[in-house]
């Protein structure tokens, strides 16, 4: 009768550790969520490309995507594994060229091989024929994400080289605009087109970032003093740390106990 007695008590005190550690067990898993908490998007200047000269075209460029173009390239290397929520800027420190209808600008993320146009052969509307916009750049230039622009928008640096032509300036000195690319379609309103760095979203901001310039018309030249791209990076969840000692300090004692058990 005693045995039954002292089996039955031992085995409800094995029983009620056993669920005591269940009931400890469900806490630390409701800590360990409560604790995760979103760290805020982080906005990042990613600066450090090279500057340099732009080499000039070695063919006369009337052709788009001129074989003979000459190249330009800078890197920036990045090692913040975030992810990109948005890609938000390029800006060209103190840029100078003598004809804006000349240049292709693009921004490439050489580890996945996703490449942005933001700036292609300014007022160049047939891929064949012409030069584009003669006009001047010398100044600091923003090129921004903005895929509601058009042609005549105050943010077009085609309409900037419009407006630098009519008025007898002849240079552009600087500014923020939309990235844009060309799609040469007969007038500057059906060429203009708003390009989309945000192509470059959910990718990692780790790797290697390249500039591209490139002149794909003769007799003109450039040189920028460097260059710089902005990103918010999206919310990585982290735990906090007193949170997280308090569940070890659990999941331990729970351990120990079972230890214990499994000697009784």
């Amino acid at each position: 009768m005693n045995n039954s007695v002292n089996n039955f008590s031992a085995g409800a005190a094995r029983q009620f550790c056993r669920g005591g550690r269940d009931f400890l067990l469900f806490w630390v898993l409701a800590l360990l969520l409560i604790s995760i908490r979103p760290v805020p998007g982080q906005t990042i200047n990613f600066i450090g490309g090279p500057g340099g000269s732009i080499p000039d075209s070695s063919d006369l460029g009337t052709n788009a995507w001129n074989p003979g173009a000459g190249v330009f390239l800078s890197d920036i290397v990045v090692t913040n594994a975030g992810l990109i929520g948005s890609f938000n800027s390029v800006t060209l420190d103190t840029f100078a060229h003598t004809a804006i209808g000349d240049l292709v600008f693009e921004i490439t993320h050489v580890d996945s091989g996703t490449t942005v146009i933001f700036l292609q052969r300014a007022q160049k509307t047939d891929p064949t024929q012409g030069y584009g916009s003669a006009v001047d750049l010398n100044g600091d230039f923003t090129f921004t994400n903005d895929l509601a622009s058009t042609f005549n928008s105050l943010d077009s640096i085609w309409h900037a080289a419009f407006v630098a032509t009519n008025s007898g300036s002849g240079i552009i000195n600087g500014g923020s605009f939309a990235a844009s690319s060309n799609a040469f379609g007969g007038t500057a309103s059906t060429s203009y087109q708003p390009s989309d760095f945000n192509d470059f979203a959910g990718q990692t901001a780790a790797g290697t970032w390249r500039l591209t310039v490139l002149d794909e018309a003769t007799n003109d030249v450039g040189s920028l003093a460097g260059w710089s791209f902005n990103a918010t990076l999206t919310s990585v969840p982290e735990p906090t740390g007193p949170l997280l000692f308090f569940a070890g300090v659990i999941v331990i004692t729970a351990s120990i106990a079972r230890r214990r058990d499994r000697k009784v």
